[in-house]
């Protein structure tokens, strides 16, 4: 989803419910039996957690009586694979914002940094992605920021996310940032994993 669940924006019904009733059905009907075996990709060196896979892991075996195991490898060494869309295996990698977009994280009108699709303000890569991002992304640009007609039209792109999402965030993982209260008296940070809100510094005296 485009929206942190903190978010004003957010709404309950983008939740993805915990359903491993749902899930078994799903399963049984593409022919996956009981105890199956596969591969996950935890993939390493990028910033991924080996328990989160491996709390993953534990609930597919516990709650859908799958046979999963993990293949810890290197990110860059599989790379390859997944530009040539060649990796045909669960996989799993840290996402969010990073030193390179963690700048525009606080933009007016615009959303969180990382690779976040479809970007209600913003974000399309001619000639790879669907016209429908771009036709999104004209929608909101010439929109006040914040307006009714805004927040519908962003509302409307938030439900085809939810919709059409391929992926989905397992947990969250947000950063430790201390501060020393001799300087700062607060700081009223928002939920990402790079420092952030800086008009929000409130000085010692």
């Amino acid at each position: 989803m485009p929206f942190h669940q903190l978010d004003p924006e957010y709404q309950d019904r983008w939740a993805y419910e915990f359903d491993p009733e749902l899930a078994r059905k799903f399963l049984a009907e593409s022919g996956v039996e009981p105890g199956f075996r596969f591969e996950f990709f935890c993939s390493q060196g990028n910033g991924t957690s080996l328990e989160v896979c491996e709390a993953v892991v534990g609930q597919w075996k516990e709650n859908l009586d799958l046979d999963p195991f993990i293949d810890s490898t290197q990110y860059s060494s599989r790379r390859p694979t997944m530009l040539g869309r060649e990796l045909h295996v669960p996989w799993m990698t840290r996402w969010g914002p990073t030193s390179k977009n963690g700048r525009r994280a606080d933009g007016g009108g615009t959303l969180p940094g990382g690779g976040l699709w479809p970007l209600p303000s913003g974000g399309y890569n001619p000639s790879l992605e669907d016209n429908k991002y771009w036709d999104n992304r004209e929608e909101t640009r010439v929109q006040a920021k914040g307006s009714p007609e805004n927040l519908a039209s962003r509302q409307k792109i938030g439900d085809f996310a939810w919709d059409m999402a391929l992926t989905g965030g397992t947990v969250e993982v947000p950063a430790l940032i201390g501060v020393n209260p001799d300087t700062i008296e607060s700081w009223d940070l928002a939920p990402w994993d790079l420092p952030n809100s800086f008009e929000t510094i409130i000085p010692a005296k």
